[in-house]
């Protein structure tokens, strides 16, 4: 069974290609935050994994070893931090880290709509990061997961195995294919 690549998979790989900034990935449980975050990443670290908090715990420099950035590389390494919004002072950790080595590594940060909050306001990350909201598997994405090269696209038929899918589990993403095509339901994250 294969992953089935999301519009957010195009999206984010343009972003880490792109923009030094980090990207923070937030929405609703179950939409697949992780799952997507990982196929991206060269190294996962997770807030409710207790030998990972530990590592986070002990600070930047701790941090940058454990995402090994003192190895020379063609382009930086992309790490993801998953639901480190649950740290109290995790917006202070994410300054530090980024301010001291923001440009040997590209980060994504991944977690509940908590992190909307930075809408609200000033704050000590302003201009550090991009803010993603991750929605539930859509009918636009099981027709397309490519990012578009012009703002209106041809219109397309749905597969009947892919809205029976969207029908029954509204809220899960259908993010596995079998290797007969058959829409399998998911979304760990």
């Amino acid at each position: 069974m294969k992953e089935r690549p999301r519009v957010y998979t195009a999206i984010l790989a343009e972003h880490l290609e792109k923009h030094r900034q980090m990207a923070l990935v937030s929405g609703p449980r179950q939409v697949g935050k992780t799952t997507v975050c990982r196929l991206l990443s060269d190294h996962y670290l997770n807030w409710d994994n207790s030998d990972d908090r530990r590592r986070i715990l002990r600070g930047p420099a701790a941090l940058a070893e454990a995402l090994q950035l003192d190895r020379l590389r063609e382009k930086p390494p992309v790490a993801v931090l998953d639901e480190l919004h649950k740290y109290s002072k995790w917006k202070a950790l994410l300054k530090g880290f980024f301010d001291t080595y923001g440009d040997q590594v590209r980060l994504i940060v991944t977690g509940s709509s908590r992190l909307d909050v930075f809408r609200r306001g000033s704050d000590s990350l302003m201009g550090r990061y991009l803010l993603y909201r991750m929605h539930p598997w859509s009918v636009g994405e099981s027709l397309r997961t490519d990012l578009p090269q012009q703002e209106v696209r041809q219109p397309a038929e749905i597969a009947s195995a892919e809205w029976d899918a969207l029908w029954e589990q509204p809220f899960h993403a259908p993010l596995a294919v079998s290797p007969a095509g058959a829409t399998l339901t998911g979304g760990s994250a």
